[in-house]
């Protein structure tokens, strides 16, 4: 196995994949981003989960897993992002040999719309599959879901 993704970085897991060379994007819980959205609770979290474990080969961290604009914890990813990444930065983690860089906090959204789970025809849309144009966001249309992905960044 050459990479690999936890939701939650479980210090045993994390122990476990010390030394192994594999790849890791370590989540963070949804249900902590408004405690994260404190520079210092974020700092204690980089610590705790990543400076504690310099033989983990991470590769991202992922904040936001399948929360939606009116969910509660919304409101609290941007601050989160940047708390997380000033902790990387002040911990000088960018400039290691490991390839860490700042800029690899990435935001994980819906990995499978909820759309597409319900509706057959939104699945071709989600896998490459779609023959037209399945969304519009003004002049611009879209034929799979990651492009319309791409499209938001």
């Amino acid at each position: 196995m050459a990479s690999m993704r936890i939701y939650n970085p479980n210090q045993v897991t994390l122990q476990a994949l010390s030394g192994s060379g594999i790849e890791l994007v370590v989540g963070v819980p949804n249900e902590i981003l408004q405690t994260l959205a404190n520079s210092a609770d974020a700092t204690a979290w980089v610590q705790t989960n990543i400076l504690n474990f310099p033989d983990v080969k991470l590769k991202y961290i992922a904040v936001r897993n399948e929360i939606k604009p009116n969910d509660a914890a919304a409101l609290f990813v941007l601050q989160a992002m940047q708390n997380i990444n000033a902790a990387i930065v002040s911990a000088n983690l960018q400039s290691q040999n490991q390839g860490f860089n700042s800029n690899r906090i990435v935001i994980v959204g819906h990995s499978l719309p909820s759309i597409c789970r319900s509706d057959p025809n939104s699945l071709a849309y989600a896998t490459f599959t779609s023959s037209s144009v399945a969304e519009r966001d003004g002049p611009i249309g879209y034929q799979n879901l990651f492009d319309a992905m791409l499209g938001t960044l």
